[in-house]
């Protein structure tokens, strides 16, 4: 609110008071329901493998290791409409995750489970200690923005950007913090010109080390 940043607020000047979990993968009807039977409404989805279920496009990521980097999978796609649309009935709001920590982590570094080389098509034009930083990696994330914010913008079951998640537990976190705060500070400043509706956004850590909040 303008009177408070810690605050919510709806367009036509009403308070919004988040009963929010974290529900990344496996998002059901039936879910969704229980949820809100607990008066909860909102909820934070990762763009991730883990999840299987759905319409059969949820185990991709949106840019797949099948599309390959700039071309958008549509599988996943239309499970991201699907999320999306349930949200909407039941008057909720999504926090959508664009990265998620695996993803951006080589094995081992800084923990095991790492998906880089596995489940990101990144890997296949740049180290991922430099994906906060290479030219080419940041000119086709921008791309990817940019299809976020028309395919979905429009919706108003899509509540807050989630730039990354757990960004502590990327491997380009552990190598340069600097370059990866300055990054999340543009994927910031992005969103806040592109997106007509100006959005929150926000980056999570695993603590309070380098964390950061955005409005």
């Amino acid at each position: 609110t303008p009177e408070n940043p810690n605050y919510f607020m709806l367009d036509d000047g009403s308070s919004f008071y988040g009963i929010s979990v974290y529900y990344p993968w496996n998002v059901t009807r039936g879910g969704l329901d229980r949820f809100a039977a607990l008066n909860g409404n909102m909820f934070g989805y990762w763009d991730c493998t883990y999840d299987n279920s759905g319409n059969g496009g949820g185990k991709y990521l949106l840019e797949s290791m099948e599309s390959g980097v700039g071309r958008y999978d549509q599988r996943k796609a239309a499970r991201i409409d699907e999320v999306l649309s349930w949200a909407e009935e039941r008057d909720m709001k999504v926090m959508l995750a664009m990265w998620v920590h695996g993803y951006l982590r080589m094995e081992g570094v800084p923990w095991s489970g790492g998906r880089w080389f596995s489940d990101n098509p990144y890997s296949r034009i740049v180290d991922v200690e430099n994906f906060y930083t290479d030219s080419l990696a940041l000119s086709y994330q921008k791309k990817h923005y940019r299809y976020l914010i028309a395919r979905w913008g429009y919706s108003p079951s899509l509540g807050i950007w989630e730039i990354i998640n757990e960004m502590h537990g990327t491997t380009g976190w552990v190598r340069n913090q600097s370059a990866s705060k300055k990054w999340v500070e543009d994927i910031h400043a992005y969103f806040k010109v592109h997106d007509p509706f100006r959005r929150p956004t926000t980056a999570s850590f695993g603590g309070s080390e380098g964390a950061s909040h955005y409005a």
